[in-house]
């Protein structure tokens, strides 16, 4: 793939100051946990967590209310109390459960919204920060599910009726911040259900990562979730890493960056982009994780833990220069990208070789177009209306 770097340009942007509080929130699928599945995957499950440090951390694949007080027993409260269990609802098939770390949360409620499968868990917080964040009193919503797996019309069609439910829902809650995060298995942009969730499809949720076309593919291989195996065991899928079926979603109010904004970061804990159809454990080696959570995520779960970063409160404004690495243009034979690693929202635009407007976009993380062939200018500002990168592109 080719790289383009844009011009250094003094910009506005956010930082965090003393009325912020940063939280991460993971979504983990932790593979059908229940009493009786549990085949020692609780020392590998605790190196994870240890590692990982979750705010707000929300799984699918456990089994009624006895498995998520285990994994808080046994994984996550072993040296001291640290997370609070979510209100649990025990639906039908496999259910989501959420922790949260009561320093930074406090559960209010929790509502399941009913399928042809399995429950999509509503739960209610507000930070809880002891004044150091603004308004703690905004409710945040998140929402937790796992849709119906497997290739095939019929499963298209179910997981498009799955987000028929969510949305029915959601449009009551437009003007609130909003996350949604689960086990979509969903296999590209253009299937039903995905184009359902999506602001510009008719939903009502943002996708920062913007990936276009059919994701089981080596172009997209950093922001695959499963399956981190090649051999099966557990009852574990062992395809190697191919598929995004985890996702971390949320609507305009985060997406503008209102009292709770995205800091710009979503990571597929433990994939180093170079394990694409592999086994985590095969060579090479990851470049910042050691051997033992590579094999601790192999191990505890057929799905890798998404992670992202947002925050509670008032961002203050101050001037600093964007490195040239942070906003650019990947370009393949198949696509154009624009990245933005800056962290935060922009606004991209794409005019024809007559100077036409051909296109106007949010940015968040990444932008992918299939342009066809001709003379186009690429151009990113930031919420300033401030140029932050203006390329020319022939294609």
């Amino acid at each position: 793939m080719k790289y383009i770097l844009p011009l250094v340009l003094t910009v506005l942007s956010f930082s965090l100051g003393a009325q912020v509080e940063d939280f991460k929130i993971v979504s983990y699928n932790l593979l059908n946990y229940n009493p009786n599945n549990i085949d020692d995957r609780h020392d590998e499950f605790r190196l994870i967590m240890n590692e990982i440090q979750p705010d707000l951390l929300v799984v699918q694949e456990v089994d009624g209310l006895s498995a998520v007080q285990m994994f808080a027993d046994s994984v996550l409260n072993v040296d001291s109390v640290t997370y609070g269990i979510g209100s649990f609802i025990d639906g039908p098939d496999s259910d989501v459960g959420l922790f949260y770390k009561s320093r930074i949360f406090r559960h209010l409620s929790v509502s399941n919204y009913s399928t042809n499968l399995r429950d999509i868990v509503h739960h209610q917080l507000k930070t809880d920060l002891n004044g150091r964040a603004g308004d703690t009193n905004v409710v945040l919503h998140v929402f937790g599910l796992h849709l119906k797996a497997s290739s095939g019309s019929a499963n298209r069609a179910l997981r498009k009726a799955e987000i028929d439910s969510l949305n029915k829902v959601l449009q009551f809650l437009e003007q609130e911040p909003v996350i949604v995060c689960g086990d979509f298995n969903i296999y590209g942009s253009t299937e039903a259900a995905y184009q359902a969730l999506l602001k510009e499809g008719g939903g009502f949720l943002y996708d920062t990562l913007n990936l276009v076309g059919t994701w089981n593919t080596g172009l997209y291989a950093p922001y695959h979730t499963q399956s981190p195996r090649t051999t099966r065991f557990n009852g574990g899928a062992n395809g190697g890493l191919d598929d995004r079926f985890d996702m971390i979603l949320f609507s305009k109010p985060i997406a503008h960056d209102s009292i709770y904004g995205y800091n710009g970061d979503m990571e597929v804990f433990g994939n180093d982009g170079q394990h694409y159809n592999m086994a985590l454990t095969d060579p090479p080696q990851h470049p910042s994780l050691s051997d033992s959570i590579i094999n601790a995520l192999h191990y505890a779960s057929d799905h890798l833990p998404l992670m992202a970063s947002f925050y509670n409160g008032q961002r203050d404004l101050i001037k600093e220069e964007y490195p040239k690495s942070k906003v650019f243009l990947a370009i393949s034979k198949e696509e154009t990208c624009v990245i933005n690693q800056t962290g935060e929202r922009l606004l991209y635009q794409v005019f024809g070789a007559a100077g036409q407007l051909i296109l106007t976009e949010e940015l968040y993380e990444r932008a992918c177009l299939n342009l066809k062939s001709g003379s186009y200018i690429i151009q990113v500002k930031n919420s300033q209306g401030i140029d932050i990168l203006k390329e020319k592109l022939v294609r």
